[in-house]
């Protein structure tokens, strides 16, 4: 395994065999990995999340994809862009995850056709309207059961 300039100029583990970066290494050999290329105080975050499917929207409106209210730091309400992706979608709580859940027995109302033990917190980055008219990019927070969403939330804007 050798490190090799990638995408943005940083040393990156690569596997001439496979012709991939980092793919063919174990958990720890990628912590290991990443200790010697930025320090030891680098930090293994990526371990507690899920990593999802991007996802593109629909450019229209319909049954299987609702265009949600998302909550704007300041109050207003944004709504996503028809035709734009989600990206770096993450599960950062709930189901299949080690942490848990903040406020689950409110949350749990949101889906009540839904267990407890099936809700995920999860997290993306996807492009928003705002009231106004502006269009960003932003990394939002949201609820889902199954397909079921709710209380999608701006974190902040990038």
């Amino acid at each position: 395994m050798k490190e090799k300039t990638g995408g943005g100029g940083k040393n990156q583990p690569y596997d001439e065999q496979n012709g991939q970066y980092g793919k063919a290494l174990t958990t720890k050999e990628k912590l290991e990995q990443a200790k010697r290329i930025y320090g030891d105080d680098y930090e293994d975050s990526e371990s507690d999340t899920i990593k999802l499917p991007d996802e593109t929207l629909p450019r229209s409106l319909s049954a299987k994809w609702a265009n949600y209210d998302i909550l704007a730091p300041d109050g207003t309400v944004a709504h996503y862009q028809e035709g734009s992706k989600l990206h770096h979608k993450e599960v950062i709580a709930g189901k299949d995850h080690k942490r848990k859940i903040d406020d689950i027995e409110r949350v749990s109302k949101l889906f009540p056709d839904s267990s407890p033990d099936d809700i995920q917190k999860v997290k993306a980055i996807g492009t928003v309207i705002m009231e106004n008219g502006e269009i960003l990019e932003a990394e939002i927070h949201w609820y889902q059961a199954g397909s079921e969403r709710d209380e999608h939330k701006i974190k902040r804007y990038l």
